[in-house]
C-alpha cells in the first residue's frame, strides 16, 4: 500500500512539474526600458533608472505568448525596502501591497497576443535590488532580478 501511495504522490508532482513547464514553455518574457513613442519598445537592461513618472521614465515587461489564446497574467514585485505611499498609479492598476510594503501584487489581467505592462515609479520607491515574478495561468513564467538606481538626471 505504501509504494501505491509513493507512486501516485511522485506522479501528481511530475505531471504538476509537467504542467508548469508546458505553461512557460507557450509564453516568453521580455523586461527592460520602454521606448518608442508609444512606449512599447523593449531595450533590454537589467539597470533601470529610478525616475518618477512625471519625467516619462517607463520600464516594464512584454509576455509573447506562441498562440493566440486568451491567457490571465499577474506580476508580483519584491521589493527591496518598503514603499513609502501607494501613489495613484498603483491605485489606477489595482495593486495590493502587503503590510511590509516588501511586495506588490498587480491587478489580474486577460490578453490575447503580446502584452506590453508598462511601470513607472512614485515618489519614495526605494532603490535596490528587485524582483518580478511574472505569473500566467497562476503559474510562475519567469523571474526577473533587475537594479534600481538613483540617477544624476532623468530623461
Amino acid at each position: 500500500m505504501q509504494k501505491i501511495v509513493r507512486c501516485v504522490y511522485v506522479s501528481g508532482i511530475l505531471l504538476f512539474l509537467t504542467a508548469t513547464t508546458a505553461i512557460a514553455a507557450e509564453f516568453s518574457v521580455r523586461f527592460g526600458e520602454l521606448q518608442g513613442a508609444d512606449r512599447t519598445a523593449i531595450m533590454p537592461t537589467r539597470n533601470i533608472k529610478l525616475c518618477d513618472k512625471p519625467t516619462g521614465y517607463r520600464f516594464g515587461y512584454e509576455i509573447i505568448p506562441q498562440g493566440n489564446s486568451a491567457y490571465e497574467h499577474y506580476a508580483i514585485f519584491r521589493l527591496p525596502a518598503p514603499i513609502k505611499q501607494v501613489g495613484p498609479n498603483l491605485q489606477k492598476q489595482g495593486v495590493k501591497v502587503e503590510e511590509q510594503g516588501l511586495e506588490v501584487k498587480t491587478r489580474r489581467a486577460v490578453d490575447t497576443g503580446r502584452r506590453v505592462e508598462p511601470f513607472n515609479f512614485d515618489q519614495g520607491d526605494p532603490s535596490g535590488e528587485w524582483k518580478v515574478e511574472i505569473y500566467v495561468e497562476d503559474k510562475l513564467i519567469d523571474t526577473i532580478a533587475f537594479q534600481v538606481a538613483s540617477v544624476a538626471s532623468c530623461p
